[in-house]
């Protein structure tokens, strides 16, 4: 018998895979976790994510990586507009205070915005026994609840061949959520476990932009050390083969955008400190252009709007914006000290 010990992993990520699967994958996300509300949702009105409304009701130092909150405006079959609040816990700690919070965010938006809001929350923890559904208080006779719909990931464990024969594209990402949680230890069965997962979605018969979208989540999710990652490139061009092609060129161009990022923002982070203001706010702007494309006037204006410190801040904030919306929200929660001019 062997007695070579686990290869460890790197650290998990799971914020970012999950706010990219709400942001590009939100249809599919609601039908597989809560399909009674996506079935009284008017699809035929493209739902709108509200981050600047959510980020006025969160405090700073709420905003972490333990999290990930959506709030999204939707239109029901019944015509009457709602908003979602949806809660994703991912720490693998348990959080006494999340019904709490819940209770908070939902007061709070009734209060600001005068809108009914649905609660629904996704727990990704790797605690059985913590299930928290609802917020309740009583003092004195009175009696405050808070009840809202509660999915817990842990709970697919045990129901693979139900998950593998489901065509929707969550059961595959619960698949490497749950994954992630087991293998955090051992970066060999990760690998394996990974191009298990690679193999299944490119045999789903997904549109390309599907598979891209889809791979680039699992590949988020199940993060390896450098020298086994390269290896993981090896097998899959090995055993897919030409199947595999275009989604591994897609990757490393990725990959090659990566590091013109990590070197502009060098550069960038030295022009802040260096440079005269107008340099400064010119190499920020053809950051974010390079990364989302052109920026809407409005954004513009505020982003040049903001003083030094703040252009410090968005520069080494740049690499963990996946969306365009991590942009915006960012800029909800750091406004300029001076009001951008209504002008430019």
């Amino acid at each position: 018998m062997s007695d070579a010990q686990p290869i460890p992993t790197p650290p998990d990520t799971f914020d970012a895979p999950w706010k990219a699967i709400l942001d590009g994958s939100f249809r599919d996300f609601l039908f597989f976790f809560f399909p009674a509300v996506a079935a009284a949702i008017d699809w035929s009105h493209d739902p709108q994510p509200l981050p600047t409304e959510l980020q006025r009701i969160i405090p700073n130092s709420a905003i972490g990586k333990r999290s990930v909150d959506w709030l999204v405006r939707v239109w029901l079959l019944d015509g009457n507009e709602y908003w979602l609040l949806i809660h994703i816990e991912i720490q693998s700690q348990t959080d006494h205070l999340f019904p709490y919070r819940v209770a908070i965010y939902q007061f709070r938006l009734r209060l600001n915005y005068n809108h009914s809001v649905v609660t629904l929350a996704v727990l990704g923890d790797d605690d059985p026994t913590w299930r928290p559904d609802r917020y309740v208080d009583t003092k004195l006779g009175m009696r405050v609840e808070v009840q809202f719909p509660m999915v817990k990931l842990l709970d697919y464990r045990g129901r693979e061949e139900e998950l593998r024969s489901d065509p929707n594209p969550m059961a595959l990402l619960v698949r490497a959520h749950l994954a992630t949680l087991e293998l955090r230890h051992d970066a060999l069965r990760r690998k394996a476990a990974k191009l298990e997962l690679f193999r299944d979605l490119l045999r789903r018969g997904y549109t390309t932009d599907e598979v891209r979208h889809l791979l680039s989540i699992v590949d988020w999710f199940l993060t390896l050390p450098a020298a086994m990652d390269d290896l993981f490139w090896e097998d899959v061009t090995t055993e897919l083969g030409e199947e595999a092609m275009e989604y591994i060129t897609s990757f490393e161009r990725r990959g090659l955008r990566k590091g013109i990022e990590q070197g502009l923002q060098q550069g960038l982070q030295q022009g802040l400190q260096q440079g005269r203001s107008e340099e400064r706010i010119a190499v920020t702007l053809r950051l974010l252009t390079r990364k989302f494309g052109e920026l809407p006037e409005a954004v513009t204006a505020q982003i040049r709007a903001l003083d030094s410190e703040q252009m410090l801040e968005l520069a080494e904030s740049l690499l963990d914006f996946t969306t365009f919306t991590d942009l915006t929200a960012w800029l909800a929660a750091n406004p300029p000290a001076i009001a951008p001019d209504a002008g430019e």
